[in-house]
């Protein structure tokens, strides 16, 4: 997959979903695109300096943001209002990195605004060098706090709501729901037994 719109050009991104078209039609299997999105106020200023437009408007303009193609944005953290409807209307993930995006002084995704809109949203921990580590559990915990601070509440990114975006609803967002997130018949899975007594 294409790293960023800031490192690739539309017209590279365009044989990118052309490819894809190509490959899904002659095999019938599943397939997704991904690449970094708004990871940084200075990414968005970039392209809107280059393109006229915001990382997701120009992803738009080159056949990215499809109902029928999946596509999971890394980060999302500096998306617009109407990037989020875009995002949403095609039914795309956010995989929100919550480390990276503290050690690199990214920002911090706006998670209520995320959810509120319709993005799916699952938690990842970006690569190692750019988060130090890839620790799941170190990724909730950062992402409920970041949360609690954009918001200003202390209730928004319930323990639950963190487990399933860390879980199911990232499956979900990977378009292998059906295959992978819950303990269900099935479905494949490995299970993590956690004593709470401890």
């Amino acid at each position: 997959m294409p790293h960023a719109t800031y490192t690739c050009s539309p017209e590279g991104l365009t044989e990118v979903v052309a490819t894809l078209r190509k490959v899904l039609a002659d095999t019938g299997r599943p397939g997704m695109l991904t690449t970094h999105v708004s990871e940084t106020a200075a990414e968005n200023a970039g392209i809107r300096e280059r393109y006229d437009a915001t990382p997701t408007e120009l992803l738009a303009r080159t056949g990215w943001v499809e109902p029928d193609l999946p596509l999971v944005i890394g980060h999302g953290v500096h998306l617009s209002a109407s990037d989020r409807d875009l995002l949403a209307a095609a039914g795309a993930g956010i995989g929100h990195c919550p480390g990276s995006n503290l050690k690199l002084a990214s920002g911090a995704l706006h998670w209520e605004e995320v959810r509120d809109s319709g993005i799916r949203l699952g938690i990842g921990t970006d690569g190692c060098s750019s988060s130090n580590d890839l620790d799941m559990w170190q990724a909730m915990r950062q992402a409920a706090l970041l949360a609690r601070l954009t918001s200003g509440r202390p209730d928004v990114a319930s323990a639950t709501e963190v487990l399933r975006a860390a879980t199911i609803e990232g499956a979900r967002a990977l378009g292998l729901g059906d295959v992978v997130g819950s303990v269900e018949v099935g479905k494949r899975a490995d299970l993590v037994l956690v004593d709470l007594a401890a």
